[in-house]
């Protein structure tokens, strides 16, 4: 079996052991807890905790079932940065089954009526353990950072839900979130926790996050360096460890955040509480503009790949081949690569219907840009460029040329309305100046000396040997 038919098999009897633990805990705790632990909020706890502690069991031995470095054979960091992830992963698990799991038991409660739902509790417990076990250990085998980090929104939802709507104050959200935990009931206690443990679970996602940046960024790198003929060997992304350092900061930062909200209530802290709670927003935009600039920065970093300059070059030919096809010629782009967006080279050919016309060995694009003032910069540069013949275009209809007093008006009108349109842009676009057109070794056959668009078409280097002696090399 494959690694998924594995992972699915192993959760189904993960299921069955957890379901058979849950229905038994449930009932022996029916039984024999004293009465004051017998109250629905404990009894609620206590099922609740039931099902996180089968999801934590089930996703720790799923977790070390996969793993090769819980040995010495690396040494002790390694098992022991292994032990640390089971243990914080763990803590995410735990709070956000165990609050989802009581914000939905409550829920069922509501709508049963406690006499009748009491009598079905160990039913309940047993599947939710069920399919939590399930769930955690396939996750386990499948665990990455994108997994984690959906987790959050679960408990936190579920967390602030439940405490919403068991507070003894009917009227919390009038003022601000914050009244709803400053207070010693139950709910105040389930609304600070929940901030407590979403901070600290965003601290540690951010970990996992972190890390498989770093993972990703080395691995691509030597996979580049792994060939001089890599066009990208060498590259690095510029400080990429110093946005990184910004980057992890600031999610730690904001998980310190949530944890300061949850421990300084607004009543004995305000102060503390205030800054927690104000400087929380000004952190998460600083992410979101942060994050920005990093999508961007990865965008740029993709399309400097192989990967992503092959879907580049597959993406205009398929933009550029339509309205050629309407004048008979077709576009083949072999190469593009470069620095990209800031720099590219390519080659390519142009045919018709008589076959090669144009072949640009080497074409070459220069992007400058300026800030102060806004302003964009293009240099090209064509290397070696051979014209064999001129192109086989579509016939025009024939049509009376009009006089040349109306073709300069026409002209002039085009151009006024050019100036017009430029003239009414914003002042703050960049502006754009082609600084320089290059042609380097422009190679002309002889059906192009001739004048005629038709000629024998044979290799480049066998039509340069042929026609040096009438060909002129500008």
């Amino acid at each position: 079996m494959g690694r998924h038919q594995r992972a699915e098999t192993s959760g189904l009897i993960s299921f069955l052991i957890c379901a058979v633990v849950g229905a038994v805990s449930m009932n022996l705790y029916m039984e024999y807890a004293p009465a004051i632990w017998q109250l629905t909020q404990r009894r609620f706890m206590v099922c609740s905790g039931i099902v996180a502690a089968c999801g934590v069991i089930s996703f720790i031995i799923g977790y070390a079932r996969k793993s090769r470095s819980l040995n010495l054979k690396h040494g002790w960091f390694a098992p022991i940065r292994r032990i640390f992830e089971i243990v914080a992963l763990s803590v995410v698990y735990a709070s956000t089954i165990f609050l989802s799991s009581f914000a939905l038991i409550g829920a069922a409660n509501d709508m049963m009526g406690n006499a009748i739902f009491s009598g079905y509790i160990s039913s309940v417990c047993a599947a939710f353990a069920g399919v939590v076990g399930y769930m955690t250990f396939v996750q386990a085998e499948m665990m990455n950072a994108k997994t984690i980090a959906s987790l959050l929104p679960f408990f936190v939802i579920s967390g602030v839900v439940t405490a919403g709507m068991t507070t003894d104050d009917p009227y919390w959200y009038h003022n601000n979130f914050s009244q709803l935990g400053d207070r010693t009931t139950f709910a105040a206690r389930m609304f600070n926790s929940t901030l407590i443990l979403a901070g600290t679970c965003i601290i540690i996602v951010s970990y996992f996050a972190i890390s498989e940046l770093v993972t990703t960024e080395r691995l691509q790198r030597l996979w580049h360096d792994r060939t001089n003929r890599d066009p990208n060997r060498g590259y690095e992304i510029p400080h990429f460890m110093l946005r990184i350092s910004i980057l992890s900061f600031l999610l730690m930062v904001a998980g310190l955040a949530f944890i300061g909200i949850g421990v300084f209530r607004y009543t004995p802290h305000n102060l503390l509480h205030n800054i927690c709670a104000k400087g929380l927003p000004f952190v998460m935009l600083l992410l979101f503009v942060l994050l920005i600039l990093l999508a961007g920065a990865g965008a740029v970093w993709w399309l400097r790949t192989p990967g992503g300059q092959d879907w580049l070059r597959q993406e205009a030919d398929a933009l550029l081949a339509p309205p050629l096809a309407e004048q008979g010629l077709s576009l083949e782009l072999i190469r593009l690569e470069g620095a990209l967006p800031l720099e590219m080279e390519c080659a390519l050919r142009l045919r018709d219907a008589g076959g090669l016309w144009l072949d640009v060995p080497r074409a070459r694009v220069d992007v400058g840009l300026s800030v102060f003032p806004p302003g964009i910069s293009l240099d090209l540069r064509l290397e070696h460029p051979s014209l064999y013949r001129l192109p086989q275009l579509p016939p025009s209809p024939d049509e009376p040329s009009p006089p040349l007093a109306e073709t300069l008006a026409g002209v002039e009108t085009a151009l006024r309305s050019a100036l017009d349109i430029t003239a009414s842009l914003p002042g703050w676009l960049p502006s754009l100046h082609v600084r320089e057109v290059a042609l380097d070794g422009l190679w002309l056959g002889s059906a192009v000396l001739d004048g005629s668009s038709s000629g024998t078409l044979v290799d480049a280097s066998g039509q340069a040997a042929q026609d040096a002696a009438a060909s002129p090399d500008l």
